[in-house]
């Protein structure tokens, strides 16, 4: 074999490993990569990306999240520690947040012993208690202050807009929210929803549990008109649960906790 030859071989040869690098790259690139919440990110490869209905053309309107606790050192370090509590179902230390007066429903005159009974925090299955999901749930989406020493959590509750019926709308408090046509993970995606207000339509009777949360599927109707279940984690209604905290002599307290209207 010749130089002349013998140069050629090498070319080629160098050709072909730069082409099977280029598809075993592509391969990778294109592998699902898998996640613990129900919207688009669960499976990101662009085969299951191109499933999802786009709406582009279409103007949904949308409540933005807003989290302005970092205004205050003092209510971020509350928050933080409220955290840690429920993540622990620290029951004494929880205590030591609420406010004496507390307001827990509309029709009762409050106090820390009843926000003892309304979620059964008197017996020995205090740590199976509701409050510490329904607590988590308000704490992670963040809140809005009324003036320097009152926040209110979370921010659905505070900049829900004036004209839509509280009773009739709630958001989304996810970004690419997964719609399915059945109330099920094997329902199939219909369309991906970012922070838009929906009309409530209703509850479905089917649980499902990710991650260790437990929620109802939600069956919402868009603003063109398209119905679909959400995964009742990122549905939020203004008069569902909310936490109103108060700064006194210096410290955070809840001072309301309720649902409702």
């Amino acid at each position: 074999m010749n130089k002349l030859q013998l140069s050629c071989s090498i070319i080629i040869m160098a050709f072909l490993m730069i082409a099977m690098m280029n598809c075993n790259n592509s391969n990778i690139e294109n592998e699902p990569t898998v996640a613990l919440t129900d919207t688009v990110q669960m499976d990101i490869s662009e085969d299951a990306a191109s499933e999802i209905p786009t709406d582009e053309d279409f103007d949904f309107p949308t409540i933005q999240p807003t989290d302005e606790s970092g205004r205050d050192p003092s209510l971020q370090r509350a928050i933080s520690d409220l955290k840690r509590i429920v993540n622990e179902k620290k029951l004494s230390e929880l205590m030591g947040y609420i406010d004496e007066n507390i307001q827990v429903s509309f029709g009762s005159e409050g106090g820390k012993k009843d926000f003892m009974e309304l979620w059964k925090l008197n017996s020995t299955e205090s740590k199976s208690s509701e409050v510490w999901q329904e607590i988590h749930d308000v704490l992670e989406l963040g809140g809005t202050f009324d003036g320097n020493d009152r926040f209110y959590v979370p921010y659905i509750f505070s900049t829900f807009p004036e004209q839509y019926d509280p009773f009739e709308f709630c958001a989304i408090t996810g970004e690419a929210v997964r719609m399915r046509d059945q109330p099920s993970l094997e329902g199939k995606v219909i369309a991906a929803l970012s922070y838009e207000i929906v009309k409530y339509l209703d509850a479905s009777a089917e649980t499902e549990t990710i991650n260790g949360e437990k929620h109802q599927w939600m069956k919402v109707m868009r603003a063109n008109d398209q119905e679909g279940y959400i995964y009742g984690k990122y549905v939020r209604s203004p008069i569902d649960y909310r936490m109103g905290l108060e700064k006194k002599k210096g410290a955070w307290k809840i001072i309301f906790f309720v649902a409702g209207d």
